[in-house]
């Protein structure tokens, strides 16, 4: 077998502000690695990888990946929380060690990684799940009361601390009772959305309603320790608990909430919303997952991959900047000019 040589990057570039290393707008990568994931084009998805890469977006690659294995992959590839939650670890030992640009754009070790996630997923079978409602919550009593369904307030005392806010008490007694009882999905998700939603409304009018800080999740900001996210997360690994739930999918559950809290701040809740409604996938329907379906079905995909990898950073390459290009003068400067030479 042939030795492959790595392909080294040598740009001048520090930064990449509103267009990628091969001057693709930023802002239309991550839909475009997403797609070729999607519909397993993966000449183009290795490429748009290490594109990103290149480019210094990692926080975005890895929330693509989130997103396609918590909404479209989900039970169909149980085990995938686990295999990305490893392959995240191994990624953050790499950049904690260094994380200046060069090591990342030329750390053989990263693009593997990478790509090796983005065949796996690119090869796993896909069906959306449930995760958004496209509904407009009006925030008011009357319209709260219409969708209620708990026979009673009690359910919430399965998660409810002494001093969280009462103002979600009435959300999170429905949200629980459908989790533990009906175990209707719409109905849960309806509740999740609901949470969020208000949460949202509330910090947009400065108005910072936390809960008791939960043992699942510690910060030094107070804002991030009491966000009311964790009572659901909270909910979650009570109700796997005395449900009886096997070792494989608490494992996977709690591989998802890591890879959840993923460089976590409030403003991801409703971005990475898909992963609750994975977990809650996997706790709903934990007699029926298949947990024998391997990561990878065909071993052999990852076959030449350090080629593949070689073939697209040599694309890439050839829109690498090794000098600054040169700057005349200032139209300011050239009107003091014309003006000096006419005196």
């Amino acid at each position: 077998m042939a030795v492959v040589h790595e392909v080294k990057i040598n740009d001048i570039r520090e930064k990449y502000k509103t267009t990628s290393f091969s001057n693709f707008k930023k802002t239309e990568l991550c839909k475009k690695l997403q797609n070729s994931i999607y519909y397993n084009k993966r000449e183009e998805a290795f490429f748009w990888t290490c594109e990103m890469l290149c480019s210094n977006m990692l926080l975005e690659i890895w929330d693509t990946y989130l997103i396609l294995m918590s909404k479209y992959i989900h039970i169909y590839n149980p085990k995938l929380p686990l295999y990305l939650n490893k392959k995240y670890s191994e990624f953050r030992d790499i950049v904690g060690a260094d994380d200046s640009l060069r090591n990342i754009q030329n750390n053989q070790n990263l693009r593997l990684i990478f790509c090796s996630i983005t065949t796996v997923l690119s090869c796993s079978e896909k069906l959306t799940i449930l995760d958004h409602l496209q509904h407009k919550f009006v925030f008011k009593i009357e319209s709260l009361y219409e969708n209620l369904k708990a026979p009673n307030t009690t359910f919430v005392d399965l998660v409810y601390k002494q001093d969280d806010p009462v103002e979600y008490l009435i959300p999170f007694n429905e949200f629980i009772y459908h989790l533990t009882e009906t175990k209707q999905k719409v109905a849960i998700i309806y509740w999740l959305n609901w949470i969020i939603e208000y949460d949202i409304l509330c910090r947009k009018k400065k108005k910072n309603i936390g809960c008791v800080a939960r043992d699942i999740y510690q910060n030094q900001k107070k804002n991030l320790e009491t966000n009311i996210i964790w009572i659901i997360w909270d909910a979650i690994f009570i109700v796997m608990k005395d449900g009886k739930i096997s070792h494989n999918v608490v494992n996977i559950v709690n591989s998802i909430y890591n890879l959840f809290m993923i460089r976590y701040c409030v403003s991801i809740n409703k971005k990475r919303m898909c992963l609750i409604c994975h977990a809650i996938e996997l706790v709903l329907l934990h007699k029926e997952v298949k947990y024998n379906i391997p990561i990878l079905n065909k071993s052999d995909e990852l076959k030449n991959m350090e080629e593949n990898i070689y073939i697209v950073m040599e694309q890439i390459k050839k829109n690498e900047i090794k000098t600054l290009p040169d700057v005349g003068p200032t139209k300011k400067m050239d009107m003091y000019q014309n003006i000096y030479m006419n005196l």
